[in-house]
């Protein structure tokens, strides 16, 4: 699974996980990310599984105010 973690950089990971498991493996809070499946343009919560998923976005996220 390719994963594109913006703006910052980007990985390979081929271990079937959830989205909670592998935000925790790259040391992010689900709190402050969006997970986007790329092929299927869908957001991923953060207890899907990612067995079939072969290109995952990773967009950081900020709240003001």
């Amino acid at each position: 699974m390719n994963i594109i973690i913006f703006p910052e950089r980007e990985e390979l990971y081929s271990e079937e996980k959830t989205v909670r498991n592998l935000l925790k493996s790259l040391s992010l809070r689900e709190e402050e990310v969006l997970v986007i499946d790329v092929e299927k343009r869908k957001l991923l919560t953060h207890d899907s599984r990612l067995k079939y998923v072969k290109k995952l976005e990773i967009r950081k996220i900020t709240s003001a105010g």
